[in-house]
């Protein structure tokens, strides 16, 4: 793929105690994966944070306190600085339960973050 029409896409998906992440190029025709990895038991003393690079090599597996989803974007943050990997162009968020307004990928301003709260009765644990 000609990586001058690709665009690079941070995407996570965080769960009550966990945050997965994919670092993409996305493309017309394709969508590599450039690296992945897991933020695992956030919030416990044996947090562990391990990612691979696009052949599924290891290029972290670590044991230590993660206090916080804050915390683990900052490690993430911390990952992609050290891996020399394109800077993302965007960063999405699975989300589980948007309601039933919400229906398409969209920017996230004020409306979608009201519209977002108003949809947690839907999705309980995933606002914790």
């Amino acid at each position: 793929m000609a990586h001058a029409d690709a665009v690079t896409i941070l995407a996570l998906n965080s769960g009550s105690s966990s945050l997965k992440f994919g670092l993409y190029r996305v493309g017309a025709a394709r969508t590599d994966v450039l690296l992945s990895g897991e933020a695992e038991s956030i919030g416990a003393s044996s947090s562990k944070f391990c990612a691979q690079d696009s052949l599924r090599n290891e290029l972290t597996c670590e044991t230590a306190s993660i206090p916080s989803q804050r915390e683990a974007i900052t490690r993430i943050g911390r990952l992609l600085a050290e891996s020399k990997t394109p800077a993302p162009a965007a960063i999405a968020h699975r989300i589980v339960h948007v309601g039933p307004k919400l229906r398409q990928h969209c920017l996230i301003d004020d409306s979608v973050l009201r519209q977002l709260e108003a949809a947690t009765a839907f999705a309980p644990q995933a606002h914790t």
